[in-house]
């Protein structure tokens, strides 16, 4: 059995190139040592959720072989969550958590409306562009004036 890649455990999560650091045989290694942690008398399904990634389905199902041969039979993938985290973002930034660095049209009625800004005044025409937006009630907020000029020398270094 192969080595675990090391490198790809962090203290909160789990990272690394699909197929490369994270793979089926990883994610089913997982499956099975979550499965070691479950209390004996749980008795709840495992849902076992996964992101829009394309890696992601093959990796979720890998996972729940792993519950499977742990003995897991009632772990789950057809109704577990599926995350997609730039709409996360976003949400967060329409509720004054942060800021969002997304293409203008997924946010367009949220600009109109005026839930969010836009505070650049000139966008770049970029096939690969980003773009910065937050609700106009942050704009002069001190943290995120040093959080935006940090972004544009970053963006401007690159």
């Amino acid at each position: 059995m192969p080595a675990l890649p090391a490198h790809a455990f962090r203290e909160y999560d789990i990272r690394g190139i699909a197929g490369d650091d994270i793979t089926a045989e990883l994610a089913h290694r997982l499956g099975m040592a979550y499965a070691t942690m479950l209390p004996d008398a749980e008795g709840r399904p495992v849902v076992v959720g996964r992101d829009v990634r394309l890696t992601a389905p093959a990796l979720q199902h890998a996972v729940i072989a792993g519950l499977h041969a742990a003995g897991i039979d009632d772990a789950d993938a057809e109704h577990g969550p599926v995350f997609e985290t730039r709409n996360f973002a976003i949400q967060a930034a329409i509720d004054g958590l942060g800021v969002a660095v997304v293409d203008p049209h997924l946010v367009a009625e949220e600009l109109k409306s005026g839930r969010l800004i836009q505070p650049f005044a000139e966008l770049p025409i970029s096939r690969g562009a980003y773009y910065l937006v937050y609700p106009d009630r942050i704009a002069s907020a001190e943290r995120f004036k040093a959080f935006r000029a940090w972004l544009l020398s970053e963006a401007q270094g690159a």
